[in-house]
């Protein structure tokens, strides 16, 4: 953990980058969310921000400090940039939907934790797509009041972030990890900050470590 006194301060500038702007979207988005409208939790939401000249902007292309946003100016349009492929797919989106609704909702009161939402995603094969499995699972904790806690999930941008850190001896990654790691292999460097902002930063911010 010696470098970890060499790389301090822009570790610290990704953290406050991140509250500036990654956390903020988040919040956004998953605030957009309810179990009225299964669809959009299949589909995720894509943030877009009204201009001065009326134009739309992707939110996240929009340079300015998150929190001074005027929440006013967003328009919400589907699918989320994660899930582009189901762009113009809507019979795909009703499937999925009609599962969770048939097969998730029923025992929505029997899930403690988001990792209990998680496998059983998993245990029904909703999806082969990791990816897509955690951010279903994402929205609908959400909806359900249900968080990320124990475990930092590693999909994708997450999962290259984190081995980059790893590389780096600013983390250890367990040996023959699945899918997700204990919240204290980043509690050292990531302090007071919730697993789920823990992911969000490691994907969106992999190519500044």
């Amino acid at each position: 953990m010696a470098k970890l006194t060499t790389t301090i301060v822009p570790i610290q500038t990704i953290i406050t980058n991140y509250k500036n702007r990654g956390y903020v979207h988040q919040k956004l988005e998953l605030n957009h969310y309810s179990l009225n409208n299964i669809e959009e939790i299949v589909s995720g939401c894509a943030i877009f921000i009204r201009l001065k000249s009326n134009k739309l902007q992707r939110l996240w292309c929009n340079k300015q400090n998150h929190t001074n946003i005027n929440q006013n100016n967003l328009v919400y349009g589907w699918p989320n940039e994660h899930q582009w492929w189901m762009k113009n797919n809507n019979a795909f989106r009703t499937k999925i939907a009609n599962v969770i609704r048939n097969k998730i909702l029923p025992k929505k009161s029997k899930f403690n934790d988001f990792d209990d939402l998680y496998d059983e995603l998993l245990k029904i094969n909703i999806t082969s797509g990791d990816l897509f499995r955690y951010d279903l699972t994402r929205r609908l904790a959400y909806c359900m009041k249900l968080q990320p806690s124990k475990y930092v999930y590693l999909h994708r941008g997450a999962e290259k972030g984190a081995m980059i850190l790893h590389s780096k001896g600013l983390v250890k990654l367990p040996a023959n990890y699945s899918k997700r790691v204990d919240l204290s292999v980043f509690a050292g460097l990531f302090p007071n900050m919730d697993s789920i902002d823990i992911e969000n930063l490691l994907c969106i911010h992999k190519k500044d470590f």
